[in-house]
């Protein structure tokens, strides 16, 4: 399946947005450092039918946030999805909307006493994602940061042993059909990973 996979940081995702396949509730979904995903033991399967999503994983480099200055810590996270995946015989439509928040102090070690409003806009600027920044008690700023993706596609798919392969792209999701849940995690040898494992439950 080509992802077109955009990012939105327009964080009103309550609204009865439609990316395409009627999309179902929102569930919450995990988010966490590196290694806090449990990993997908793929088993293959039957995939024609509708699945929706249900349980979700997301790891991220806290690393990268924590060292972008002195003190940095990233104190909580949040993330939600909805989605839906349709599978004929040999072609595939997918439609999700992902959201993920990140809560980081910024102490003052990294923000020397800046009014939390400047910080709020320097974090916009240098990650291009919403966030919104409030002072800790200790001269310091607790921001709240969001990033919102959506993703729809339609394309043709081969199975291989237990992957799926684009007919587009090429790339390569290993998965595991057990009774009605379906679990998938992109393991594509080249070119940019969609982050996470999904499971799905089906739907018909």
């Amino acid at each position: 399946t080509d992802t077109d996979s955009d990012t939105d940081t327009d964080t009103d995702t309550d609204t009865d947005t439609d990316p395409g396949l009627d999309p179902p509730e929102w569930v919450s979904i995990r988010v966490g450092d590196l290694g806090t995903c449990s990993p997908l033991s793929p088993c293959g399967g039957d995939l024609p039918g509708t699945w929706d999503i249900s349980v979700g994983c997301l790891e991220l480099d806290f690393s990268e946030i924590e060292s972008s200055c002195t003190g940095a810590t990233v104190t909580d996270t949040e993330g939600r999805a909805r989605g839906r995946v349709v599978f004929g015989e040999s072609w595939v439509e997918r439609a999700a909307e992902i959201e993920v928040r990140l809560f980081v102090n910024l102490p003052f070690l990294c923000t020397f006493g800046a009014d939390c409003e400047v910080v709020e806009e320097l974090v916009e600027d240098s990650t291009g994602l919403e966030a919104s920044c409030v002072e800790d008690g200790f001269r310091g700023c607790d921001c709240a940061i969001v990033s919102a993706s959506e993703i729809h596609d339609e394309d043709l798919y081969t199975v291989e042993g237990a992957e799926i392969i684009s007919a587009t792209s090429g790339k390569r999701w290993a998965y595991c059909v057990d009774g009605g849940r379906f679990t998938y995690e992109d393991v594509s040898p080249e070119g940019e990973l969609e982050p996470g494992i999904f499971t799905l439950g089906r739907v018909d």
